[in-house]
């Protein structure tokens, strides 16, 4: 149980660390805005549209045209977002599949190798290039903001399961201690008779409120722990 929380807690903490990068698609006329941009492995990549455009993957060596069945294909869209979750750093080639779009230049690089290929060589590749083609299907991404994948909704769950899980055990551990000391006032009041038995009472409250004081403190623990 403790190794499966501490995995839970690694990857919500990964998550946090993830980087939104964010790409502009058709907002200053049929480019990329910017076109090249870098991510690290579980970083997301949110395309803005601002018109009709479609975020499509090819190879280096086939600009404008796509047919592969796990290429990054967002549909054509005229508005909203469409986010790609990145799981590699190898470079990866983008183009705009919407009418000539590619062939006027609407192309982007994500994690631009070194050396070799480059975006200028595609774009101009692409300028060549005879009509677009793209997957038939919506694949390699969500269509919606960044936070579709659901990361943010995750946290803000478990820190809110974790808080009232607190809140109700402390809560519940008070209560035992508040009924434990209004006994100990009753046994005191009723022990008169002798000093010896007074001092008795009072000990013996005094050891029951020490008591539900650590099973409280335990009980909040194995919440946390739960």
């Amino acid at each position: 149980m403790v190794q499966i929380k501490s995995l839970s807690f690694l990857a919500l903490a990964s998550s946090a660390l993830a980087d939104v990068i964010t790409v502009d698609v058709g907002s200053s006329g049929d480019v990329f805005s910017p076109n090249s941009v870098t991510a690290k492995d579980g970083d997301i990549v949110q395309f803005n549209f601002h018109g009709t455009h479609s975020v499509v993957q090819s190879d280096f060596s086939s600009p404008c045209s796509s047919t592969s069945n796990t290429a990054i294909n967002s549909g054509t869209l005229s508005s909203g977002a469409f986010s790609v979750k990145i799981n590699s750093t190898d470079p990866i080639w983008i183009f705009c599949g919407y009418a000539r779009h590619c062939q006027s230049g609407m192309t982007m690089v994500i994690n631009p190798p070194s050396s070799g290929d480059t975006l200028e060589a595609y774009t101009q590749a692409a300028s060549s290039s005879g009509r677009s083609q793209s997957p038939s299907n919506v694949q390699g991404g969500i269509v919606g903001d960044a936070s579709a994948f659901g990361t943010d909704s995750s946290s803000s769950s478990a820190s809110a399961s974790a808080s009232g899980a607190a809140s109700g055990t402390a809560s519940s551990g008070s209560s035992s201690a508040t009924t434990t000391a209004s006994s100990t006032s009753g046994s005191s009041t009723a022990s008169t008779t002798t000093s010896s038995s007074t001092s008795s009472t009072s000990s013996g409250a005094a050891e029951k409120v020490k008591v539900f004081g650590i099973a409280g403190v335990a009980g909040l623990l194995a919440a946390l722990f739960a």
